[in-house]
């Protein structure tokens, strides 16, 4: 086979499977855009994930279309054996075809089965929860406590150190490394006002029988009652 007969049959055939493989990878990545309605955690974890996917895609479906037909007519040269010689392919037309005959033969039956299969996804989707993932557990605290947006330096020193006192004492807690203020950086903006502590809790297995870490949210909310102070809970990925 001449050369340019060669690079011929490559563009006629790159063009009954360019458009194939192009669109079926713009539907793979269609498929990847809820994960973008995403938000609080699950977006901050899968965000990522979806960006990288979808422009992989984006870059394999160009490259479908433009590289492979030119590395084709490099590398695909000789005498080229039929797909039937290959022992994959033999394999899979084994099992694909008697499959594709009986759906063809039983249409009104495989067009049943998946009505009824899509009617019972729907009943079964409308049952599940709505909370996308649960809440996680990452084994410590975030005590945030607001005071007076005129509060001094020494007064807020003097809050800290009690609440840290007071936290420390709950059997529960291993360590409190609490802040004012803002840390020595340009992105953070928190008032000297605004405190935060992070509560290391111990192991489950050392904690008091039958109390569990809403109690002990509770128990700090209750001892932690200082005037002029507005308590708040939360952990420190969901305020990240």
């Amino acid at each position: 086979m001449k050369n340019q007969e060669r690079i011929t049959i490559i563009e006629k055939s790159s063009q009954q499977v360019g458009p194939g493989v192009f669109y079926s990878t713009i539907v793979v990545i269609t498929s990847f855009l809820p994960v973008f309605l995403l938000t609080g955690i699950e977006g901050k974890l899968f965000h990522p994930l979806a960006w990288t996917k979808t422009f992989i895609l984006i870059i394999d479906a160009f490259l479908a279309i433009t590289l492979a037909p030119v590395l084709i007519s490099f590398f695909l040269k000789g005498k080229l054996k039929p797909e039937s010689a290959n022992p994959v392919t033999r394999t899979l037309e084994k099992i694909y075809s008697p499959i594709l005959k009986w759906c063809l033969h039983w249409r009104k039956t495989v067009l049943s089965i998946n009505i009824i299969a899509l009617i019972i996804g729907m009943v079964m989707m409308l049952r599940m929860g709505s909370e996308f993932m649960p809440p996680l557990d990452e084994g410590s605290i975030l005590f945030m406590p607001v005071t007076l947006p005129d509060v001094s330096n020494s007064e807020v020193k003097r809050i800290l150190q009690v609440q840290d006192k007071i936290i420390k004492s709950v059997p529960e807690v291993e360590n409190v490394l609490g802040k004012a203020g803002r840390a020595n950086t340009a992105t953070d903006n928190s008032p000297i006002s605004m405190i935060e502590t992070i509560i290391l809790l111990k192991p489950k297995t050392d904690w008091r029988s039958g109390i569990t870490k809403d109690d002990i949210i509770n128990e700090l909310n209750a001892k932690l009652q200082i005037p002029g102070v507005d308590n708040g809970f939360t952990q420190p990925i969901i305020n990240r």
